[in-house]
């Protein structure tokens, strides 16, 4: 039921009499005059239309029909609609401007009698706050100028009608929350509605009452917040979570009767509810008028009467501010409430403690804060549960439980309505990501067909506004309190569960297909594969834990490139462990299941990484399973057995045993020879054993045959276009040149090299540039810049995990500061 709800002053009123009569329309307040009403409806739509993000073919503008426009002379809403739909003249927005040109339909509120109201030049009356917008700015006016202010009254803190309930302790955190919520609620906002909204236990209603604390407390301290003569809390709550569990609320107000009651009892005003229903929602729309009132509507997804209160929300006076909180998205100016920040969190687990005499250890404050995933009355349940002297980790087993309190207090009652519908299977399909997830990946595990894209969108939205997932970055997440309790849903619909996790591998495969298979000793563009690498791991992990051999071959043959690479830019010892567990198993299922072939190249690929890593123990474990692949060599190919061997000299230069490495190279050499006809990849084995012919011949000090064969190796490679292998060369050059005090030279090739790792984001390429590029300053006694390269190399490799690099340019570096002192 509409209000009259604002109308104007004796200045606006001449104002409006003043831009009427100047009004090049000469707008005048007759009832056969509709320019007005259509102009005001046309804003009003835009309006809309703005407010929804519609375009103009959106079927919500058929619809909707109703929510905005009503029909003129008695005329049939549905067969206007149907002619909307059917015509094939323009867009639907254009169709019902048409309407409104023709007269036919107005917005809400918008009439003769409004405008006539409006523009008497006689009387102030006051009209729907809608219209009076709306007129005001066809006629080029601010409403706000405009509209009679209502008096403002000094008051103090006994004087301020309120039902707040008493506070819990020191609110922590939120303050861009606290402050914008604050900004909206104050008189000078436009805003007269304003949502809270978050998944349960987020922290909703304690913002709503913190701002309402400081709007109590403005009155006696004149802070710069909202002050008001009135606060009226009121919740449909059914249910809150305490240290005994989920409890029973003594009292909610679940209907508009409801929040009627608790208006007229705040204001002392017990005789309004005597009288049929719309007498009191007269007299409470007139009792709302006479104040500044904030109106708290708490829980508005559990009320009985959602959209009979939201009508009535829309209809309050000027004169009132109403703040809902609510789990699903409304259609006011919001805030949407998320996972509190490690530092707020961290910081409200320390003041409960410190309420509870808890003595929390930093590791264990942390793991709380991470268990609970920051929402507030998560934490507040743990602690409450460690006060009643229950063991840490069996909270946090139950607080993951989904069967747990917590769970059920948070995710229950949103999830509930969504079983056996299209959102509920992709939102137990984003809990299968640990990780943010594509769009595409997760419709394409959710569901098995061809599905309609406006109900998947619609599901996905649902999701969004029960605050289950969140869209960010071109990918869908959610919190790790919300996976665990939707990992349950998952487990309980397990035929789901198998069919989705077998469409979740397939779609990473092809996925891996599409991106994957590069070689890992050249560098390559691996951005989308590095984009989804965490998801990619977790399905790798689940086909070792499910004994998926053949899924787990193929994501192998496709990645281990990548997974190589990776060495290049970050610590090897953290990010080649999964490689080195992946391997392992791999090597493990292939001899299990007699696939020695598989096994053979798993083994030569599991020492390789071993060897590169470089610690004494790495390579005797290296060594070992070099030794078991040469026994296996005539399973694999005649290509392989030449990697093999080149492997295998590797090795042994890890090792310093320099002759027999030789002897493996010249193998590998006669092999490459046998191998007809020349190939792609005999080109590469060529271009390997000359590099490590070289790398022997500079360790021995050989700088003369070092030299040739680094020549050959810049040669060839340029040959094919390798551009690693370039840099590499140069690389080595570059050092022999710094041996044999060709110092222009040196520095020439060593620049180069490291322009080309840079262009390349080759970071262990760079760490060896900046440490040659040391020993060349240090050569020509510069002993500052060689300190310089010096401490920028052993950072590099610190930070890629190259232990025996960091220790050998750390005796170097200790070594030029020797060299400073004085004898």
């Amino acid at each position: 039921m509409s209000q009259p709800t604002l109308r104007a002053s004796e200045q606006g009123h001449r104002q409006i009499q003043e831009a009427r009569n100047t009004n090049q329309k000469k707008w005048v307040a007759k009832e056969d005059n509709l320019t007005p009403l259509i102009e005001a409806t046309q804003w009003l739509i835009n309006q809309y239309a703005e407010e929804k993000g519609w375009n103009v073919n959106d079927p919500g503008w058929v619809r909707n029909f109703e929510q905005f426009l009503r029909v003129e002379k008695h005329q049939d809403i549905n067969e206007i609609k149907k002619k909307i739909t059917q015509s094939q003249q323009g867009s639907l927005f254009e169709r019902l401007i048409k309407l409104i040109d023709e007269g036919t339909a107005f917005a809400h509120g918008i009439s003769y009698g409004t405008w006539s109201n409006f523009a008497s030049p006689t009387r102030c009356v006051g009209i729907n706050e809608q219209a009076f917008k709306a007129y005001c700015h066809i006629l080029g006016l601010n409403w706000q100028e405009i509209a009679e202010k209502p008096p403002k009254k000094s008051t103090s803190f006994s004087d301020i009608c309120q039902n707040l309930p008493g506070k819990d302790g020191n609110f922590i955190g939120r303050e861009q929350e606290i402050e914008r919520l604050l900004m909206l609620l104050s008189f000078d906002s436009n805003h007269s509605r304003i949502s809270i909204e978050g998944c349960g236990g987020v922290g909703k209603t304690s913002l709503a009452l913190e701002a309402a604390y400081r709007c109590l407390n403005a009155n006696q301290e004149n802070a710069k917040v909202p002050s008001f003569e009135a606060i009226i809390f009121t919740s449909a709550k059914a249910q809150r979570l305490t240290v005994k569990g989920i409890v029973k609320r003594s009292h909610r107000e679940s209907t508009l009767r409801d929040i009627f009651q608790a208006i007229a009892h705040t204001l002392k005003c017990h005789n309004i509810i005597r009288g049929d229903f719309d007498e009191q929602q007269k007299l409470i729309f007139y009792r709302l008028s006479q104040q500044q009132t904030l109106l708290i509507i708490d829980n508005l997804e559990t009320l009985d009467e959602q959209q009979i209160v939201l009508d009535f929300l829309q209809d309050l006076p000027i004169t009132v501010k109403a703040v809902i909180t609510t789990r699903i998205q409304a259609n006011f100016p919001r805030i949407l409430l998320d996972s509190l920040p490690l530092d707020e969190g961290l910081h409200l687990i320390q003041q409960q403690a410190e309420a509870k005499a808890i003595t929390l250890s930093e590791t264990a404050a942390s793991k709380i804060c991470h268990k609970t995933s920051g929402i507030p009355a998560a934490i507040v349940y743990v602690l409450g549960q460690l006060a009643a002297n229950y063991k840490l980790e069996n909270v946090l087993n139950r607080l993951l439980s989904p069967t747990g309190e917590v769970a059920n207090f948070c995710f229950e009652g949103s999830i509930q309505p969504l079983r056996g519908k299209l959102a509920h299977q992709l939102l137990m399909t984003v809990a299968l990501f640990p990780h943010p997830a594509l769009e595409e990946a997760i419709i394409q595990t959710a569901i098995p067909i061809d599905y309609d894209g406006e109900a998947i969108d619609e599901a996905l939205a649902k999701l969004q506004q029960l605050s289950l997932i969140k869209y960010q970055e071109d990918r869908y997440q959610m919190i790790s309190l919300t996976r665990e309790y939707v990992l349950n849903e998952l487990k309980i619909n397990a035929d789901f569960e198998a069919a989705a996790r077998e469409r979740w591998v397939s779609w990473y495969l092809k996925y891996c297909q599409k991106h994957g298979g590069q070689d890992g000793k050249e560098w390559n563009n691996y951005d989308e594969l590095s984009a989804e690498w965490e998801n990619i791991q977790v399905a790798i992990d689940w086909c070792i834990n499910q004994e998926k051999y053949s899924d787990f071959l193929q994501f192998w043959q496709q990645v281990k490139g990548y997974s190589y690479a990776q060495s290049y830019n970050r610590d090897r010892l953290n990010y080649w462990s999964y490689r080195l567990d992946w391997t392992e198993w791999l090597i493990e299922a292939a001899k299990k299941r007699k696939d020695l072939t598989t096994a053979a190249e798993a083994m030569c690929d599991r020492a390789w990484t071993l060897t590169i890593v470089g610690q004494a123990k790495h390579l005797e474990l290296a060594e070992n399973l070099l030794k078991e692949t040469w026994q296996l060599r005539h399973y694999q190919s005649h290509t392989f057995q030449i990697d093999l061997a080149i492997n295998i000299a590797v090795l042994r230069i890890g090792k310093q045993q320099f002759q027999q490495a030789l002897l493996w190279l010249k193998k590998a050499l006669l092999l490459v020879e046998m191998n007809q006809p020349k190939d792609e990849k005999s080109k590469l084995q060529h271009i390997h054993i000359s590099y490590y012919q070289g790398k022997i011949y500079f360790l021995k000090e050989d700088y003369e045959q070092a030299k040739i064969h680094y020549q050959q190796t810049l040669k060839k490679s340029q040959e094919i276009g390798w551009q690693r292998s370039i840099a590499l060369a140069k690389n080595w050059l570059g050092d022999i040149a710094v041996e044999q005090e060709n110092f222009d030279e040196a520095r020439l090739l060593l620049e180069e090299s490291l322009q080309i790792a840079q262009r390349n984001q080759d970071r262990s390429r760079e760490a060896y540039c900046k440490e040659s590029l040391a020993f060349l300053a240090k050569k020509q006694q510069d002993l500052t810049t060689a300190t310089y390269w010096a401490n920028l190399a052993i950072e590099d490799f610190t930070t890629l995990g190259m232990l025996p690099e960091v220790e050998r340019m750390t005796t170097f570096v200790q070594s030029l500061s020797l060299s400073r002192d004085p004898i």
